[in-house]
């Protein structure tokens, strides 16, 4: 950081400190409304909120053993929810089940239009239909898609509003830096074809 220093008398020199002050408190108080919404309402060992109505949410025989867990809202009006989709069933091939499991939240009030478009990519990730749109209130859902990133200890680690070609470069390089972080001798090998797989998904 560049410093500069400056020649100032003692009028100055106190408003030139209470300033200093005033910008330390707003500095902080960024700080505070950067963190993560799971951070401050549940210690860092114990699922945050948003992760336990999700749970609910999702009947018994869906199973998420990924390491991490990347949940998206979208609808399928929603143009840049329709460019994710290939995008994240290329993810779902890319990782391991006990690496990165994908849940894509549909909001879409008939959810007929969602069951068509999501049959229509071959999706293979948990897709669940929320048409009432119980969940999107827990999560602050300001817009689609809005995706959200859960670590092993099921906290938000990071939220994130749209989708382009950089937003995808950026989210991979992400996830494989925690999965590196967490466990070195993770290598992100592709996982084994899943063309035949049934795709999941789940209304609430």
């Amino acid at each position: 950081m560049t410093q500069v220093a400056l020649s100032i008398d003692r009028s100055t020199a106190f408003w030139t400190n209470l300033s200093c002050l005033l910008l330390g408190v707003i500095a902080l108080v960024q700080i505070a409304a950067a963190e993560p919404v799971s951070a401050r309402s549940s210690t860092a060992n114990e699922p945050s909120p948003e992760w336990i109505a999700l749970q609910a949410a999702l009947p018994d025989s869906v199973l998420v053993p990924g390491r991490l867990v990347y949940v998206d809202f979208w609808a399928s009006w929603c143009p840049p929810c329709r460019k994710s989709f290939p995008w994240m069933a290329k993810m779902h091939a890319s990782f391991k089940p006990e690496e990165l499991t994908i849940i894509a939240v549909c909001l879409d009030r008939d959810a007929s239009k969602g069951v068509e478009f999501a049959e229509s990519t071959g999706a293979e990730f948990t897709i669940v239909y929320d048409s009432k749109a119980k969940l999107p209130k827990l999560f602050d859902v300001g817009g689609m898609p809005t995706s959200f990133l859960f670590n092993e200890s099921r906290q938000i680690v990071s939220k994130h509003t749209g989708f382009t070609k950089k937003d995808a470069e950026e989210l991979e390089v992400q996830w494989r830096f925690l999965l590196k972080k967490d466990h070195p001798s993770t290598e992100g090998t592709k996982a084994p074809d899943t063309k035949d797989d049934k795709q999941r998904q789940h209304p609430i």
